[in-house]
């Protein structure tokens, strides 16, 4: 079920025995019900900002660590709350691999700003405009920290705008690789699981 609120609906009304991928406001009110257990994990999900590497511009490392630069991390775990955590690490912490990375790429707009000179593209000047794709319903909070994170890119100068799209039409652009120019974005490894008593 690619929508959160389904999800709860099939789980309350004995359609579902167990269910994942709660929005922090649905947690706190499947705790109220006492025939309903919520388990909070640390997830086997990462979520990642993928590039078009293969293509200008993304295919510069300089834009790519910019656009890293540009986020500040702490903010999207605001708007994700008790469903999510900045990792630093590329594989999930319960995965064999997982751990901490030296030199995790950091919010420093300063050094974004930087990058974006040494690559021709000062102030993001001369950058064609980019898509951030991400869907709405599957993961948590995605198209308000999409916001965020568009929000973030602007500011430092890259021309983005953010498409939010229903989890099926955006796994079918991003099967596809529909556009040379687009990335898309999750955050945040943390899932909640409920299950009827």
């Amino acid at each position: 079920m690619g929508d959160a609120n389904t999800r709860v609906l099939a789980l309350l009304n004995g359609e579902a025995d167990i269910i994942e991928r709660l929005e922090p406001e649905q947690h706190d009110t499947l705790n109220t019900k006492p025939d309903v257990r919520v388990n909070r994990t640390v997830s086997t999900e990462n979520k990642y900002l993928h590039f078009r590497c293969n293509k200008a511009p993304f295919n510069d490392v300089r834009l790519r660590m910019a656009a890293c630069n540009a986020i500040d991390r702490s903010v999207i775990t605001e708007v994700l709350g008790a469903a999510g955590h900045a990792s630093s690490s590329y594989v999930s912490s319960v995965k064999l691999g997982g751990q901490d990375i030296p030199n995790y790429p950091k919010y420093d707009p300063a050094n974004c700003q930087k990058l974006l000179a040494e690559a021709g593209f000062a102030k993001g000047k001369g950058l064609p405009e980019l898509e951030y794709i991400t869907s709405t319903g599957f993961y948590p909070k995605t198209k308000e920290y999409g916001e965020v994170i568009t929000a973030m890119l602007q500011e430092q100068g890259f021309n983005v705008k953010l498409t939010v799209l229903e989890t099926a039409a955006w796994l079918d652009v991003v099967d596809r690789q529909k556009s040379a120019k687009s990335f898309a974005v999750h955050f945040g490894p943390y899932s909640w699981r409920a299950q009827k008593s």
